[in-house]
């Protein structure tokens, strides 16, 4: 499913999932009281097991659509990359822990950290200024 890296001479197709409703939960937090300093970013990926099962069932989805008739006729086989991280179990999309180990180790994020939160003129009902600016906040804490 993964098409060669650095090969110029094969071909290849990518099969992209994304679990749109991911349950692990990161944080950010200040990583001091200079504005200088870049904030302290965990995105946490991964780290919930229901996380780890949706990519795991988006990849036997992709197995089973390889497995059709019409994409074997076209020779279609799932790469089954080494790394290195990986090659002390069974290499098988089928077998859990491979699945499981691929997915954490190639896995990459459809998700832009961003975040809202209510501006406007109004104190008692925006958390900042039209500038940005917070009143009387101790611990901002913006979602």
């Amino acid at each position: 499913m993964f098409p060669t890296y650095n090969s110029t001479d094969s071909e290849g197709f990518t099969f992209m999932s994304l679990c749109h409703q991911p349950k692990s939960r990161g944080n950010v937090s200040l990583a001091s009281s200079s504005i200088d300093d870049q904030p302290n970013i965990d995105p946490a990926y991964l780290e919930h097991p229901d996380d780890v099962n949706c990519s795991i069932k988006a990849i036997r989805l992709g197995l089973a659509i390889i497995d059709t008739p019409k994409f074997q006729e076209l020779g279609a086989r799932p790469h089954l990359p080494d790394f290195k991280e990986c090659r002390h179990l069974p290499q098988d999309y089928h077998d859990d822990d491979y699945a499981e180990c691929v997915v954490k180790v190639a896995g990459i994020t459809g998700h832009h950290p961003s975040g809202t939160c209510v501006m406007g003129e109004d104190w008692l009902d925006s958390v900042v200024d039209l500038s940005l600016r917070s009143d009387k906040l101790i611990k901002p804490i913006l979602y």
